[in-house]
């Protein structure tokens, strides 16, 4: 959900350890730029329209002759392209020796059009949007901007998991293989608690007021690992500086993009249809191969609807028992790495 992996170590606790980092930036791929395609006045499903509508991404690797190489990579809530590199390079879970990797900023994320960038639209006056209008923006991306009809694989973390099953929803052929990672493509009655929870926090003070963020992260943090992870990796006489460490990190994000975004989470459907039906999920069109990452612990965003579709439409699940919970997507980085790299590898 929010982007932890710039966060200090000290906050996830003293044993955590974010693999790769350490020569993360001595590699090719640290040389990729933020790039932005301006889209125009962009017509949401509201029919609304951002104005000036931009979109950020990044790409990592070259695509081949024939354009079949090509992988999008989603972001995550709170997060951007550039977080998203731990999972990019040789030898990772998107192998750029291999694969074209597109990463496109999500809107409300404070590269792509969002309420903190907006020239004409921002805070409050930034038209809401949806998980939908987030992906057919992609689409217009990839397929007008980029030139790309076609993609091999469509993943995503979190939130970028939700984008992926919006993606085998709203663009069943335009893809092979999909492979949402701890998302989910219907939320539980747990979820919308959790995520109105969060609305209400951000809505609760005044948005000027940086205490609704902190609020907000210590919440994901309380919901997204275990009990007992918290306990193992804070002890109770270090949790001032928990919570200062928190505090800090919270001043980067803005309530307003953070709030966007978690309200295009709570409304998430993937069509009118699934949202009335507790057993349906109308993704039967895709067609392609699947690869399913839950963590039976995760709190934030339940593996159950994940579970489920997983075993109808028989693709390959990988289940992760984690104390980190949600955040096994960092814990376990390297399971899941190799678990979709050999994935995406099998032709």
């Amino acid at each position: 959900m929010f982007s932890l992996l710039k966060l200090n170590t000290s906050i996830f606790g003293k044993g955590f350890i974010i693999p790769f980092f350490m020569y993360l930036c001595g590699s090719v791929y640290c040389s990729a730029q933020i790039k932005t395609f301006d889209v125009g006045d962009f017509l949401l499903n509201n029919d609304r329209v951002i104005e000036n509508c931009k979109l950020g991404y990044m790409t990592y690797g070259s695509l081949n002759a024939d354009k079949s190489n090509a992988i999008l990579f989603t972001t995550w809530y709170g997060g951007t392209s550039k977080d998203l590199e731990p999972y990019i390079g040789p030898e990772r879970m998107l192998d750029t020796s291999k694969y074209f990797v597109i990463v496109i900023d999500a809107f409300g994320n404070g590269i792509s059009s969002s309420p903190s960038n907006s020239l004409t639209q921002g805070n409050d006056l930034f038209p809401e949007f949806t998980i939908k209008d987030m992906v057919r923006a992609q689409y217009v991306l990839l397929t007008k901007h980029l030139n790309i009809n076609h993609l091999y694989a469509v993943t995503g973390i979190s939130m970028g998991g939700i984008q992926t099953y919006q993606w085998m929803a709203s663009y069943p052929e335009f893809f092979d293989k999909a492979v949402p990672i701890l998302g989910s493509p219907k939320l539980s009655s747990y979820d919308f608690l959790v995520f109105d929870i969060l609305k209400r926090v951000m809505k609760s003070t005044s948005h000027s007021n940086t205490d609704a963020t902190k609020t907000a992260l210590m919440l994901e943090y309380l919901l997204g690992f275990t009990p007992r992870y918290r306990i193992k990796e804070t002890p109770a006489e270090e949790y001032e500086d928990f919570v200062r460490n928190i505090e800090a990190q919270s001043s980067q994000y803005n309530i307003y993009d953070l709030h966007s975004q978690i309200n295009s989470i709570y409304n998430f459907c993937i069509d009118d249809d699934s949202c009335n039906d507790q057993n349906t999920f109308q993704i039967e069109a895709f067609n392609g191969e699947g690869f399913t990452v839950i963590a039976d612990q995760d709190h934030l965003l339940s593996p159950n609807s994940s579970r489920v579709l997983a075993k109808r439409m028989n693709t390959e699940i990988l289940v992760l028992d984690s104390d980190c919970g949600h955040y096994a997507f960092s814990c376990e980085i390297e399971k899941i790495s190799k678990a979709v790299g050999q994935f995406l590898d099998k032709k």
